[in-house]
Parts: structure tokens; sequence; C-alpha cells
């Protein structure tokens, strides 16, 4: 989106990326790569599939499954 089209970064340090799909999870991936410092994503679901998991997991971003922001 915005972030590789218009090299725009949503905030001056690291960002959470809230989710509930792999989707999120794909953004939150393509958002690090593009040089915006993903810190955490919170996933509500409770599983969450090994290859997103891994993704997270190779770029040093924290992923918190089954948990939701209140």
């Amino acid at each position: 989106g915005y972030a590789r089209q218009f090299a725009l970064q949503p905030a001056d340090g690291p960002v959470a990326v809230v989710a509930n799909n792999d989707r999120a999870l794909e953004l939150a991936a393509r958002m690090h790569d593009a040089g915006i410092p993903v810190d955490t994503v919170i996933d509500a679901r409770r599983e969450i599939r090994a290859e997103m998991i891994a993704a997270m997991c190779d770029r040093g971003i924290n992923l918190f499954g089954g948990h939701v922001v209140t």
C-alpha cells in the first residue's frame, strides 16, 4: 500500500499491528521488509499457521496469539 508506493512510514518508532487474519500478518511482514520497524503483532486467533509464525520469527517480530487489545 502506501508505505511501498509513497515511502510513507506510520510512526517515528516501532509500531504494533493488531490482527485477526493472515493478511494482517502478511502486512506486518511487508511493512518490516519496507523498513518500517514493526515490533509486535497482536493476533486474536488462538491458532496461527506455522508459516505465519515463522515469518514473524524470521523478522524478529513479537507475535502474541490469542490476545486482543482492550
